[in-house]
């Protein structure tokens, strides 16, 4: 959210006391920026902004910058990491001339991955993809069914499909919500999504066996 909303820091405290999660929606207007130094300095102030408007709430590890900017290969990534953000929901399933009504999945895939530098070296923020947003032109009630019928379905299309909405009405959040429902899917935040990643992570297997067909560990 922005730091001028009309929320007061014990009503932001309430609403996170709830398990919801808030941070702030950087931005420069919609426009490119220059070099990594400029963008930081906006993330540094904004921030900073919306740490002393809400002073209750703890600093946030997940970011959507506002309008998507990508003016190069990979200041945004670092830009949020320096300011230890690391769940970045910038990839947007957008505009709607591309999308061409249909529901999918830019990279073949709706899994989180890290980001890599030019050189291939990965960097410790994932891309989390926003395929369902209220803007790309699809069809709120059926497309959402598409994703999630096709994630828990024989096709096995799983992923963490991402959400904008602007709440210029309540049509787009409530197919989300309705269809999550009837499918028995969860709705998340991000920084849910990024405790099960750091929680994946670091998890593994070992001391394998074999008992006939069946295998223990």
């Amino acid at each position: 959210c922005y730091s001028e909303v009309s929320l007061t820091d014990s009503e932001a405290a309430g609403y996170y006391g709830q398990g919801f999660e808030m941070g702030a929606h950087v931005q420069n207007g919609c426009t490119n920026f220059n070099s990594l130094p400029e963008l930081n300095q906006t993330y540094t102030d904004t921030l900073a902004q919306f740490q002393t408007t809400f002073p209750s709430l703890p600093a946030q590890t997940t970011h959507r910058y506002h309008c998507i900017p990508w003016s190069d290969w990979l200041s945004q990534a670092k830009a949020e990491l320096a300011h230890n953000i690391r769940y970045s929901m910038d990839y947007y399933y957008w505009p709607p001339e591309w999308v061409n009504g249909r529901p999918g999945l830019f990279t073949g895939s709706g899994i989180p991955m890290r980001f890599a530098d030019t050189d291939g070296t990965s960097i410790d923020i994932y891309q989390g993809v926003s395929q369902l947003v209220n803007e790309n032109g699809i069809n709120y009630d059926s497309d959402v069914n598409v994703l999630l019928t096709n994630a828990t379905g024989s096709k096995g299309y799983y992923g963490f499909f991402g959400t904008h909405d602007d709440y210029r009405d309540s049509t787009f959040s409530d197919s989300i919500v309705n269809a999550s429902k009837n499918l028995n899917v969860s709705v998340i935040s991000a920084i849910q999504a990024l405790t099960w990643l750091d929680g994946r992570n670091s998890s593994s297997f070992t001391n394998f066996s074999w008992d006939g067909t069946t295998l223990n560990f």
